[in-house]
């Protein structure tokens, strides 16, 4: 059929090369720019036929990328309610290469645990696993109809490993919590009826007499011990260390007091004798003015002495005429001068 139509339009007059060139190109644009729209659609058109996983379930990816609540989905993403109530958001066409756990869809939660009983108990070990076998096999809520085992597994260098595992049908993580607390506080009931507690890496089995602490754990004590006296010292060293900082702190303030008052005495000090500089030189130059007065004074006196003298001299005709004008003249300059005296005074 495409050979057919290609020769129809050959012999129409359409150049099929140039067709053919075009479509191709405008196939490659095509696909690169609608790539990933189309891969997102078809991979939600294939999350709605093949549903994996619907909304509200618990999702989980082999990675550790994904673990969340299903929000919404979506043709182009899905939207993912994390465990921090924060929204995740991803292309439908990623589900393609993920491997999804739908965690809603599980019918049984596994619990699955080691205890590690001391050596010194072994030789109670059997009525031990016996009474914890007793009490993960009746327990009302775990699977009778999946394995229920409760067994010693391995041996350490300071403990016995027994091993539990069994199911509940219980699959909320608050439930199913709850009932792994429950056998491991029945358990540890247990251990606590035979006088005995879990194993630790600090005390060890010694066979003959009584139970005694190792060396290794007197000498984690000492250690402990040392390091306690010296964390006392380092606190009361700390103490005085603030004790003397308070102090240092109050001694900086008081200086700093003590800077700023001296600081203001020398202003003070420093207007003082600028105060008395300015007297000073007033009182110089009242006492120049003083003195510029009193000779002014003499001279005025001088002056009016002689004029008085030139006056008596020509009533008594003893001056000739020339005589007399020179004294006068004399007299008017003497005047003058402690007329200006004066004034330069003031």
């Amino acid at each position: 059929v495409v050979i057919a139509t290609l020769l129809c339009l050959h012999f129409v007059g359409v150049d099929v090369q140039k067709w053919l060139a075009l479509t191709s190109l405008s196939g490659v644009v095509f696909s690169f720019l609608l790539g990933d729209i189309l891969a997102n659609l078809f991979g939600g058109f294939v999350l709605y036929l093949t549903q994996p996983f619907a909304q509200g379930d618990w999702v989980q990816s082999s990675d550790g990328t994904l673990d969340g609540w299903i929000q919404s989905l979506g043709w182009y993403y899905t939207s993912v309610r994390r465990w921090d109530k924060r929204p995740q958001y991803i292309p439908n066409s990623s589900f393609a290469f993920m491997p999804i756990v739908n965690c809603s869809r599980m019918t049984h939660r596994r619990i699955k645990f080691n205890m590690k009983l001391r050596m010194r108990d072994l030789s109670r070990l059997e009525e031990i696993l016996a009474d914890m076998r007793s009490l993960v096999e009746n327990h009302n809520d775990i699977d009778k109809n999946m394995h229920q085992i409760c067994r010693w597994r391995s041996i350490g260098e300071y403990a016995a490993g027994v091993w539990v595992s069994c199911y509940t049908t219980q699959i909320p993580l608050a439930q199913y919590l709850r009932i792994q607390e429950s056998i491991l506080l029945g358990m540890l009931g247990i251990l606590q009826r035979y006088g005995t507690t879990v194993a630790s890496s600090l005390e060890r089995f010694i066979p003959v007499g009584e139970p005694e602490t190792t060396s290794e754990f007197r000498r984690v004590i000492q250690a402990r011990a040392v390091l306690l006296n010296r964390e006392r010292d380092l606190e009361d060293e700390n103490a005085r260390l603030q004790a003397e900082r308070e102090a240092l702190k109050s001694g900086w303030a008081d200086a700093e007091a003590g800077r700023r008052e001296l600081e203001n005495m020398e202003a003070n000090n420093q207007q003082l004798e600028e105060l008395v500089t300015t007297r000073r030189e007033s009182y110089e130059k009242r006492q120049r003015v003083l003195e510029t007065k009193d000779r002014a004074r003499k001279y005025r006196r001088w002056a009016k002495h002689n004029l008085e003298q030139s006056v008596q001299r020509l009533k008594a005709k003893s001056y000739s005429l020339t005589e007399a004008e020179t004294l006068y003249q004399e007299a008017t300059r003497m005047r003058a001068s402690g007329i200006q005296m004066a004034l330069e005074a003031v």
